[in-house]
């Protein structure tokens, strides 16, 4: 190989490490440009919801931008970070947690979004009053003898009440929600979850397909995960 060889060789070698350079640059601007675009994105949901004022979503940003800078109230910022999560669930990017936290072993291709501390409930009967009645009577026969007739109907009066069967963790995944405790544990695929819905008096109510009664437990909070199941069972 001639001296005009090398020298070919290496500026081509020059031009493909410029090549290469060139596309990192280019990626790692484009990558820049999709955060940018979300945080516009991020801050005209803001600015378009209704409970937000301008200012307040001025002052937030602020503070993001220069911390530890704080003018937001407390209550102020969790109301906004709950909307941060609804955006983010929104633009399909959901939390991922970590599976020890839950105690049990994830399928394959399985995402933990979310877990927390849950009471499970499960509506019971008791019987609190028994009714006695029927047409009877009766006559003397004899001396401390007494023949009686008729017939008696017993019956019962019994009232539902809920009761706490397990303490334990309640979880949502990107395939599955279930409840892990010590005594009581139950797991259900998303596509057979029918609907969810939230009574005050009772907790979170999940109802499976083919199943009369719902799964009832009480939680710390049930906005989030309203919202991901929600999104999960709309996809």
């Amino acid at each position: 190989m001639g001296l005009f060889d090398n020298i070919t060789n290496w500026v081509d070698k020059k031009i493909d490490e410029g090549k290469e350079k060139y596309e990192m640059v280019q990626q790692e601007r484009a990558q820049q440009q999709e955060i940018i675009n979300r945080k516009k994105d991020y801050v005209k949901f803001l600015l378009s919801q209704p409970e937000l004022n301008d200012t307040l979503v001025e002052r937030y940003v602020a503070d993001r931008m220069n911390p530890p800078s704080i003018t937001v109230s407390q209550a102020d910022h969790q109301k906004i970070q709950f909307l941060n999560f609804l955006w983010k669930i929104n633009n399909n990017m959901l939390p991922q947690m970590n599976w020890a936290n839950v105690g049990i072993i994830p399928k394959k291709g399985e995402m933990l979004h979310y877990f927390d501390r849950a009471v499970l409930r499960e509506m019971k009967s008791k019987t609190t009053k028994i009714n006695f009645g029927g047409l009877t009577g009766s006559f003397k026969i004899a001396k401390g003898v007494r023949y009686r007739w008729g017939s008696m109907n017993v019956g019962t009066q019994k009232t539902n009440y809920l009761d706490d069967v397990a303490n334990g963790v309640f979880f949502i995944s990107n395939q599955r929600v279930g409840f892990v405790s010590q005594t009581k544990n139950f797991t259900m695929p998303i596509p057979k979850i029918m609907s969810v819905s939230f009574d005050p008096s009772i907790g979170l109510l999940l109802f499976k397909e083919n199943k009369d009664k719902p799964y009832m437990m009480t939680l710390n909070n049930y906005e989030t995960p309203s919202v991901l199941l929600s999104h999960l069972i709309s996809e």
